[in-house]
C-alpha cells in the first residue's frame, strides 16, 4: 500500500526515481486548464450492420423480469418496478482516503500533515447527507499558501461530493508545515 504523504510509485514515475504527482481522478471543473481528463474522448467506432451476426434468442416466459436486444441478441435484466430496499454506508475511512487523493492533486500540495494531536491527517464527520472534512496539509516552499488551501477546499469538497453523493458543508483545511518541492535540493 502506499503511503498517502509520500506520493505515487510506479511505472508512471520519473527515471531519475521522482514520483510524479498523481494525476486527477475527475477533471478540472469548467474553464480550468491542465486535467488530462479534460480532453473530449474518441468517438466510439460503429460495426457495420452486415457484420452482425443474429442470434435467435428464445422468447421470455410470461412474468420474466428479462429482456431481448434485439440488436445484440443478448438477454438483459430488466429494471424492477418496485424500490430495492436496502441500506447502502460509506465507511468514514473511505471518505477520508477520497479527501486525502483529493488534497494530493492539487498543486503545491507538498503532502498530508500528520499532526500530534490527531491520530490521522484527514477527519471527516458525518451527519444525516452531509460531511464535514478537517485535513492538514503541508504545502510546498514557494507557493502561495492561502490560494493553495483555497483550491485544496475547493477540490475536496467538489470530489467527496461527486463520489459519495452527500452535500460537503464544510473543509478546514490546516496548513502545518512548509517543505522544499521533491527533487528540488539545497546548494
Amino acid at each position: 500500500m502506499t503511503d498517502l504523504g509520500t506520493g505515487f510509485a510506479g511505472p508512471g514515475d520519473d527515471p531519475s526515481g521522482v514520483p510524479r504527482r498523481p494525476r486527477p481522478f475527475f477533471p478540472s471543473p469548467p474553464g480550468s486548464s491542465g486535467s488530462p481528463l479534460s480532453a473530449p474522448a474518441p468517438a466510439p467506432q460503429q460495426v457495420p450492420v452486415a457484420t452482425r451476426q443474429a442470434t435467435p434468442a428464445p422468447a421470455p416466459a410470461l412474468g420474466d423480469p428479462t429482456r431481448t436486444d434485439p440488436d445484440a441478441g443478448a438477454t438483459i435484466a430488466a429494471t424492477p418496478s418496485a424500490v430495492v430496499k436496502g441500506r447502502i454506508t460509506i465507511g468514514d475511512e473511505v471518505v477520508e482516503k477520497i479527501a486525502a487523493f483529493a488534497v494530493l492533486e492539487v498543486p503545491g500540495v507538498a503532502g498530508l500533515g500528520a499532526a500530534p494531536d490527531r491520530e490521522r491527517p484527514v477527519r471527516v464527520r458525518k451527519q444525516d447527507s452531509e460531511i464535514a472534512v478537517e485535513l492538514s496539509v503541508v504545502v510546498e516552499y514557494g507557493s502561495v499558501i492561502m490560494d493553495v488551501a483555497k483550491r485544496v477546499k475547493a477540490n475536496v469538497a467538489r470530489v467527496v461530493a461527486l463520489m459519495v453523493g452527500l452535500r460537503v458543508t464544510s473543509v478546514d483545511v490546516d496548513v502545518e508545515d512548509v517543505r522544499l518541492p521533491e527533487g528540488a535540493g539545497t546548494r
